[in-house]
């Protein structure tokens, strides 16, 4: 798909929809300007390594959102137990969604993906 002759309709507004070279680009530029890319890359490698292990799993995603958010959790206390929680709970719909590329996402799977 080439961004030049392909587009993406958001709303009133159209958007050209990037070719993979485009979106590697961003993805260097990102990582280039984004002092906070790392957690995200750690984070990530974390949850992959520790998949079985909701504790692991809820670390990792407490840490990438304090650092992502410090703004909201100032004055307010991350759960990591309701984390834990919400993975045991949805652990076989991750396990499926896991398997899938991001790219597969639809607009019909929004409330399903929402729920976790």
């Amino acid at each position: 798909m080439k961004a030049d002759t392909e587009s993406v309709n958001k709303s009133d507004k159209t958007f050209p929809e990037p070719s993979w070279d485009d979106l590697e680009k961003a993805h260097e530029e990102f990582k280039n300007l984004e002092p906070r890319a790392p957690v995200y890359e750690i984070s990530t490698k974390y949850i992959r390594e520790y998949w079985n292990d909701a504790y692991e799993i809820s670390n990792a995603i407490g840490i990438l959102l304090l650092i992502w958010n410090s703004a909201f959790y100032r004055f307010g206390r991350l759960n990591y137990c309701l984390i834990q929680c919400a993975i045991n709970l949805h652990r076989e719909k991750l396990e499926e969604l896991r398997k899938r590329d991001i790219s597969e996402l639809r607009e019909d799977m929004k409330d399903e993906v929402s729920q976790i």
